[in-house]
C-alpha cells in the first residue's frame, strides 16, 4: 500500500512535469478541419466538420492511417438492465445498424471547460443479438433467453406526447 506522502509527492511531480512540458499540436488526418476556439460560430464549425467526415465514420477510416471504431455495424458486448431481483435483462453480442444516419440537433461548445453537450436524433436503429430475461411479477416468475432482433424508429410525435404527459 502506498503512503499518502508518496502519492501526494508523485502527484506534485506529475503536475510539475506537465507544467514544464511544451504544448504540442496533435496531428490530425487531412479529412478533419480543426475549428478555432475563439471562432464566434464555433458550434456551426464543429457541426460542419462532423458532417464532412460523417461518410468516413461508417467504416471508421478517416484517412492518413487514422482509424476509429466503425459505426456500421456498431458492436456492443453487453447491456445489463436490472431493478432488484424483480427485473433483470442482459443483452449480449449486440449489433446495431443505422448509427451513421445521425442528425445533429443541437451543440453547446464550452472550449474553456473542454466540455461539449450534443443532442442527436437517430431516425432508425436496427439491432440483433441475444437476450436473457428474468421478470418476477406478483406470482409469475418469467424467464427466457434466446436470439432477438428489432428496430427503433424516431417519431416527432413522441416528443409532443412526452411534453403533453408532463
Amino acid at each position: 500500500m502506498l503512503s499518502h506522502w508518496y502519492c501526494e509527492g508523485l502527484g506534485l511531480a506529475l503536475l510539475w512535469l506537465l507544467a514544464l512540458a511544451t504544448p504540442t499540436r496533435a496531428k490530425l488526418p487531412s479529412t478533419i478541419r480543426p475549428c478555432a476556439r475563439d471562432d464566434p460560430e464555433l458550434e456551426r464549425c464543429i457541426i460542419n466538420a462532423v458532417y464532412k467526415i460523417k461518410p468516413l465514420l461508417v467504416h471508421g477510416n478517416l484517412g492518413d492511417g487514422y482509424k476509429t471504431p466503425p459505426l456500421e455495424p456498431l458492436s456492443l458486448d453487453n447491456i445489463e438492465l436490472g431493478r432488484s431481483s424483480h427485473f433483470q435483462a442482459v443483452f449480449t453480442d449486440l449489433e446495431a445498424d443505422g448509427g451513421s444516419n445521425f442528425i445533429i440537433d443541437r451543440l453547446i461548445a464550452k472550449p474553456l471547460d473542454i466540455s461539449y453537450d450534443l443532442w442527436i436524433t437517430l431516425p432508425r436503429i436496427d439491432f440483433r443479438g441475444k437476450y436473457s430475461l428474468h421478470l418476477n411479477l406478483l406470482l409469475l416468475d418469467i424467464k427466457g433467453r434466446g436470439n432477438m432482433q428489432g428496430h427503433c424508429v424516431y417519431s416527432p410525435f413522441a416528443n409532443e406526447l412526452a411534453a403533453w404527459m408532463k
